[in-house]
């Protein structure tokens, strides 16, 4: 009735802010619920009486541990402000702050990565895939939760947020910006400079102007973080350098052991998917560029430091998308990519699950060890692994067959000859 349309006109919900609204449920329930497994199952991070772990130093930042002075100014940790900043900002304690911006940038790195999906050309629910695939990803998700107090997990909204601009095609301006926080954050935000300049230059938007403010914006953060930051220790890159290197690669055995984490114990068994299509794997690295360009440079990290899953995981901006595609180019229905994308998060989580366990062990919390779980662990591998043959096997079939002539007509389909064939899923 006339008079009942004021009624309906409240209930309706424009798409745009639907999607949103369901991006951020999602988002929500994914963080809330790993944290929820962290605080029963897993337990916390200790906070030992000695001096000084990363998490130890971001809490003495931020206000939190006054009793073990000088763990505020240790380098290179007392140049990553921005968190600790932030935390201190909150009106609640060090440590309570520390858990709400991490799962804060959390749930807003995943709703960053649904929107970077959907802007290189992902539909609604690929991209929802998306967020499942990062949601299942241990070094992702619930690490940082574990360990509650770093950096890394707003770094993780900030590259997603700086990738999200380039493909929005946005200003420099606030793209300079964005890379200014991440590198407020932690020095690796310098890595996003080449990835803006590659999008740039591939878009034709590079202009010497832009690449001078993408250039001198980050250098001179990095620079003034180096200068007024007052620190205490003795710490330099060389020796860094030195260290991390004799570490990872004084031996060959040592080196291929180390190697061995760069994919399967960082990034779980989804990768198989993209590793048992390689000819798909290379036309999305041929489409986007800039990500296999991050991926390599994160990399770095290796050289510098003593970790190596939780330094790599930045990258999942990059990763996520490439498993992505090629699990939407062996389905082509969004429905079973949706599908397929939970039960691969499943999968991963129980061959985490040995990983859980042995890093609990570590941690000093709740979480017993038990080998057993090691058999667990392969069979996971081996069970993705058959998965991904599954699911590279149709691809294949239609690489193996031979191109339609020129100028052949196109095939009628069955129903009928004025009905075409409904056309291939569109490239990204």
């Amino acid at each position: 009735m006339p008079g009942d349309r004021g009624v309906y006109r409240g209930a309706y919900m424009a798409p745009r802010t639907r999607t949103a609204l369901v991006a951020i449920l999602l988002a929500l329930a994914i963080t809330v619920g790993t944290a929820l497994v962290v605080r029963v199952h897993e337990g916390y991070i200790a906070i030992p009486h000695t001096c000084c772990q990363d998490h130890q130093n971001y809490l003495a930042m931020a206000g939190g541990l006054p009793e073990q002075r000088g763990a505020e100014s240790t380098p290179p940790f007392a140049y990553r402000v921005l968190s600790p900043a932030i935390v201190r900002a909150l009106p609640v304690s060090p440590v309570r702050g520390f858990h709400l911006l991490t799962m804060a940038s959390l749930a807003a790195a995943l709703v960053l990565l649904f929107y970077v999906l959907r802007a290189i050309g992902f539909a609604e629910p690929s991209a929802a895939a998306g967020m499942l695939l990062c949601g299942s990803l241990y070094w992702v998700m619930e690490w940082p939760q574990m360990d509650f107090a770093l950096v890394d997990p707003l770094s993780f909204a900030l590259f997603a947020a700086c990738l999200l601009a380039l493909y929005r095609r946005a200003h420099v301006a606030p793209v300079a910006g964005l890379i200014c926080l991440a590198v407020l954050n932690k020095e690796i935000g310098v890595m996003l400079v080449p990835v803006a300049l590659v999008v740039l230059w591939r878009n034709r938007r590079l202009t010497a102007g832009a690449a001078a403010l993408l250039c001198v914006a980050p250098a001179v953060t990095f620079a003034a973080l180096r200068l007024l930051v007052a620190t205490h220790g003795d710490y330099s890159v060389s020796s860094a350098l030195h260290d991390a290197v004799e570490q990872r690669y004084g031996d060959l055995a040592t080196a291929a052991h180390d190697a061995k984490t760069y994919f399967l114990p960082t990034w779980g068994p989804s990768v198989l998917i993209a590793a048992a299509q390689p000819q798909t794997l290379w036309r999305f690295v041929r489409k986007r560029p800039e990500l296999l360009l991050l991926y390599a440079l994160v990399h770095a990290q290796l050289l510098l430091a003593g970790d190596t899953s939780r330094l790599l995981v930045i990258a999942f901006v990059a990763v996520v998308p490439a498993v992505l595609y090629c699990l939407r180019e062996s389905l082509r229905r969004e429905w079973l990519v949706l599908a397929a994308a939970l039960g691969i998060a499943f999968i991963q989580g129980f061959y985490f699950e040995f990983q859980r366990q042995s890093v609990a062990r570590f941690a000093n919390a709740r979480t017993s060890f038990d080998a057993s779980t090691v058999h667990l662990q392969t069979s996971m591998a081996w069970l993705m692994l058959a998965l991904a043959v599954a699911l590279a096997v149709p691809v294949w079939m239609r690489t193996a067959r031979p191109a339609r002539p020129a100028g052949r007509p196109p095939q009628a389909s069955a129903e009928g000859p004025d009905v075409p064939v409904a056309p291939p899923a569109q490239p990204l």
